[in-house]
């Protein structure tokens, strides 16, 4: 067996999500810092594959104007990526797994770098880094461990020619940073983030800390049917070489629901961890050799991002609602606004980010629906959109129980106004020095009465207020269908339980 080099490559998506930052603001931003003294910028601008979107999508996406864009897309510039200053792909490049001779190192070649921000504020730096070898045991090793950066996994840099010289991209740190020429995936992530917005750490983590999601494709020859089941298994679960395998029958069979053939030896394999696509002994024809791959590279690979986006937007939306949720019976008005916020949130990308069809294409329709599936990204909405719905629904009630308790309070001290105002009248009180009239009452006589008046008038509003309450709780008996909601949604309390644990602060 081996790996058709030509057609195979390997992308590492690391997601992330804005820190306090604006998308508009970003976007300007991006392209702008030189990544030296006198050089072009980091970044250029590219488009989305808008050929193979519906249009209204495409226009989102490589929209002009910048309150419209949804989206934007920037591969590092040829100058970044030469030059020793920047990423030096030219250089040496290998991985090293664990520490002694029992693990080789697996020399690889970085082909580009490419940047995908989102209005959502989820971005998506993209590293396609591919090993030199056509052995598949290699590239297997390769997907499992670069896409890992909390395990013993290290990126070793040297000189080309130059094997006992140290050298580290100067994006990241350089030597300077790396004086034995080693480093981590992590490393040329931070790096390349601070070079394109120059703030401290302007982004958070929105996957698992330290690792990557890869999108692997592989064309491999020279395949038995036999050994078939069991590569698919393995690229699809991104298992090491020497990994033991137990396949289920379904797996042997080919029958995972998270796989969708293409055609005949081809596969599209799909995990919450990551995706790809696989194909055995594929036709020498053009189309299988240059254009699929192209076509895996661009239309696919933008859908896949897609995907991804809905997924980390709506994990990001529903960390949202759980964080401005309140933890007592007393709101504050942070929250409140923040849970505004989360609810226009949701509305801008229910109207922008979330397409149940995406492409006319009917192999790239399924391949989205498919991967829609695979990444719950229907139950994931449906559940923060039931989220933001019932806490909407407990902030009006408690607003309206606040907004009726002080219409309550303004009621009495009207009321009682107007009964002394009654009794006033009626007796025609005049106060002996204080009126024009000569003959009057001592004060504390209109005081006493006065008094009395507004004793009458508590117990008249007490005793009203209690037969109102008794019809209310009797009313409530009678209408079981009907019952009165009352605090905040268990469902939202348990998660905002275990999301924050004890603390009531």
């Amino acid at each position: 067996m081996d790996v058709a080099q030509k057609c195979s490559f390997v992308r590492f998506v690391y997601p992330f999500e804005f820190k306090d930052r604006n998308f508009k603001d970003i976007q300007q931003s991006v392209g702008t810092p030189p990544w030296r003294s006198g050089s072009g910028p980091v970044w250029e601008k590219h488009s989305f594959p808008d050929q193979d979107f519906l249009p209204h999508i495409a226009d989102f996406f490589n929209s002009d104007a910048k309150d419209q864009a949804m989206g934007g897309a920037w591969r590092m510039s040829s100058g970044a990526m030469d030059s020793s200053e920047g990423i030096g792909r030219k250089e040496h490049w290998s991985l090293s797994v664990g520490k002694g001779s029992k693990h080789p190192l697996i020399e690889f070649k970085v082909e580009g770098i490419s940047l995908y921000l989102f209005a959502s504020e989820v971005g998506f730096l993209v590293v396609e880094a591919n090993p030199l070898s056509n052995d598949p045991a290699v590239w297997f090793d390769f997907v499992h461990y670069f896409r890992d950066g909390r395990s013993q996994t290290r990126i070793d840099c040297h000189l080309r020619g130059k094997p006992e010289s140290p050298y580290f991209p100067g994006i990241a740190g350089g030597i300077q940073a790396h004086p034995d020429g080693k480093g981590s995936l992590q490393d040329l992530v931070a790096g390349i983030l601070l070079r394109t917005l120059p703030a401290e750490r302007w982004w958070k983590d929105a996957f698992v800390r330290g690792m990557v999601l890869p999108w692997s494709v592989l064309f491999i020859d020279h395949v038995s049917e036999d050994d078939i089941p069991g590569l698919v298994y393995r690229a699809r679960n991104m298992f090491h070489s020497k990994q033991e395998l137990h396949l289920p029958d379904v797996d042997r069979r080919l029958a995972d629901p998270d796989l969708l053939q293409y055609t005949d030896r081809q596969w599209f394999t799909f995990a919450l961890g990551g995706a790809g696509f696989i194909a055995f002994d594929a036709s020498n024809e053009d189309f299988f050799r240059v254009q699929l791959p192209r076509h895996l590279g661009d239309i696919y690979f933008a859908l896949y991002l897609l995907v991804l986006h809905q997924r980390f937007t709506l994990a990001k939306l529903s960390y949202g609602v759980a964080d401005c949720c309140p933890v007592s019976e007393q709101l504050d008005s942070r929250r409140v606004r923040k849970f505004k916020e989360v609810r226009y949130a949701l509305l801008r990308f229910t109207a922008r980010g979330y397409f149940k069809q995406a492409s006319p294409n009917e192999h790239h329709h399924r391949f989205y629906e498919a991967f829609q599936k695979a990444m719950q990204v229907e139950q994931l909405y449906r559940e923060v959109s039931e989220e933001v719905r019932d806490l909407f629904d407990a902030l009006m009630l408690d607003s309206n129980e606040e907004q009726q308790q002080l219409a309550n309070k303004l009621n009495r001290v009207v009321l009682t106004i107007g009964l002394l105002s009654v009794v006033a009248a009626i007796l025609g009180i005049n106060l002996e020095g204080y009126t024009v009239r000569s003959d009057g009452i001592p004060w504390w006589h209109a005081a006493c009465f006065l008094f009395l008046g507004g004793v009458i008038a508590w117990v008249i509003q007490s005793r009203w207020q209690r037969a109102r309450r008794a019809r209310h709780h009797e009313a409530g008996a009678q209408h079981d269908k009907s019952p009165v909601v009352t605090g905040f949604p268990r469902r939202l309390m348990a998660k905002v339980r275990r999301t924050f644990g004890d603390n009531k602060n």
